[in-house]
């Protein structure tokens, strides 16, 4: 049997081609299926209201948060972020020429040259040692402040998430999506076991919030702690109180799973920084 050109160029098209439609089909099937359990649970909130977390689905504490932010705690953190995006680097460039448009709403992403998942965080670090700088410590608040403003600088438009476009990109996908729903800890708890299966039930004073869109107003303000917090610390945070055994800030486990929360969040406003209790 023989082909001719066009029908050899419509198969090649097909065997190549193929993968990266299964793959993106795959994520979207765990999108429907996770935004779907949330509505479940809370028929009466906005998909897009999601993102404020608890303050979606507890009238007291949105009040009590609306009323915090009349005037945001978090405003002289934005004024020293601002100032460290804008500062010229050691080659005479700045921080923005580095990162590109909008790099809030399109990290984190798959880096195929590098097979490795990229954050904003990772980003601003590489950025400012390809332009002669010193790294800012993933631990401190100066790099927190740095994200807010950029976060800030971003409120309203929405996440851009790229989906996997190759096996390798699916694989660390597939890992994140995994840890999310792993049970951990002397408690053996899993992220999907608390901000799940009992979200909007109460842990001691504090309401379990759900985690659809979550990561599109990170860093939070704690109102406790005085400072801006990464969601990497909020990782930390959550394995820590389930008495596990927690990964460093930025390691390929918390890079993979912000990958997962951030493909389910595809789609959404961000609304970060945000104050919390």
């Amino acid at each position: 049997m023989r082909f001719s050109t066009c029908c050899w160029l419509g198969l090649v098209f097909v065997i190549v081609g193929f993968p990266d439609i299964s793959i993106a089909a795959d994520v979207n099937a765990d999108r429907d299926s996770f935004r779907q359990i949330y509505h479940d649970k809370f028929p009466t909130v906005a998909l897009s209201d999601f993102v404020y977390g608890v303050y979606a689905i507890d009238p007291a504490l949105k009040q009590q948060w609306e009323e915090v932010n009349e005037f945001p705690p978090y405003e002289f953190a934005l004024d020293d972020g601002k100032s460290l995006v804008e500062q010229t680097l050691a080659d005479g460039t700045d921080l923005l020429d580095c990162l590109g448009t909008n790099p809030v709403t399109q990290h984190p992403y798959f880096d195929e040259e590098q097979q490795e998942i990229v954050t904003l965080d990772g980003a601003v670090n590489r950025c400012r040692v390809e332009h002669g700088e010193s790294k800012l410590s993933y631990q401190t608040q100066e790099l927190q402040n740095l994200v807010a403003y950029l976060t800030f600088l971003e409120r309203r438009q929405l996440r851009k998430t790229p989906a996997p476009e190759s096996m390798a990109a699916k694989n660390a996908y597939e890992r994140g999506r995994a840890f999310f729903y792993t049970k951990r800890g002397q408690l053996n708890l899993s992220c999907a076991d608390c901000h799940i299966k009992a979200a909007g039930l109460h842990l001691r004073e504090q309401t379990l919030t759900p985690l659809l869109g979550v990561i599109n107003h990170f860093p939070i303000y704690s109102l406790r702690a005085g400072a801006l917090g990464s969601l990497h610390q909020r990782f930390v945070g959550c394995i820590e109180q389930v008495r596990g055994e927690s990964n460093y800030l930025q390691s390929s486990t918390f890079r993979e799973l912000e990958y997962f929360l951030a493909l389910m969040s595809d789609g959404l406003p961000i609304v970060g920084p945000m104050t919390q209790r």
